[in-house]
């Protein structure tokens, strides 16, 4: 008798997305922040390391829902959706690692658009950001939770798939807790310090070509299929049609 084998965990598939992605990030947000805007070199290990797992996170949840379209439409794309779950997790994990540094750097020094600085309380902007942050955070936790090999075997199908395309909903709301503090700077192009965009519009651009590139793929599969499935019923017509000694 054969001994029962558990299957093994394939980190690859996590570590080498969030790698691919942050190095490139971390290198943007140094070019800009600490070349260009000549940031003091000891903010590189937490708080602008923040800024990078926070982007990082974000790309990484929104790549998660481009692959599951791309393989429908292109077959060669397939091999990709076992890395859907490790890029779900792996950007939550960033995202919750956000969350807490953010927190533990939230200071009117630190962030001074948050704060009303005379009563050093958040300000509209501070009190948003935070609430879409926290609103999207938990969610993607439900997510994750749900996604759980327990949870899903006592879930219907069609349930579970419509709960994930919840995560869109989610990337949405991420998308407001970044515009919120970021949006003024986006267009002041003096803060565009050596040229560079500001590292949240990069986060929110981010989310918006991820999500419209999943609408676009989808829409573009759908047709695809409408297409070959006319061809097909058209063959079908024209060889019952021979059978039958008509001519077409």
């Amino acid at each position: 008798m054969e001994k029962f084998q558990r299957k093994e965990i394939e980190f690859y598939k996590l570590y080498k997305p969030m790698f691919c992605i942050f190095v490139p990030c971390f290198i943007y947000a140094f070019a800009r922040y600490t070349i260009n805007h000549q940031e003091p070199v000891y903010d590189l290990p937490f708080y602008l390391t923040n800024k990078v797992l926070g982007v990082t996170a974000v790309i990484m949840m929104g790549l998660a829902y481009v692959i599951a379209p791309l393989a429908k439409t292109w077959k060669r794309f397939r091999i990709y959706l076992g890395h859907r779950k490790y890029l779900g997790v792996g950007g939550f994990l960033l995202g919750s690692a956000h969350g807490v540094m953010s927190l533990l750097l939230m200071t009117p020094y630190n962030y001074k658009v948050f704060y009303n600085l005379e009563t050093n309380r958040l300000n509209w902007q501070g009190s948003l950001s935070m609430f879409f942050g926290t609103v999207a955070l938990m969610h993607f936790g439900f997510l994750l939770f749900i996604s759980i090999p327990a949870v899903i075997k006592d879930m219907n199908p069609k349930q579970w798939k419509i709960l994930q395309r919840g995560g869109i909903f989610a990337l949405m709301i991420t998308f407001l807790h970044i515009a919120v503090f970021g949006y003024k700077s986006w267009f002041n192009f003096e803060k565009w310090y050596g040229g560079m965009p500001p590292f949240s519009l990069v986060g929110a651009s981010s989310i918006v070509f991820l999500l419209t590139l999943r609408v676009v793929i989808s829409r573009y599969g759908k047709k695809k299929k409408i297409q070959k499935k006319l061809y097909r019923d058209k063959v079908l017509q024209v060889s019952v049609s021979r059978i039958g000694g008509i001519s077409l």
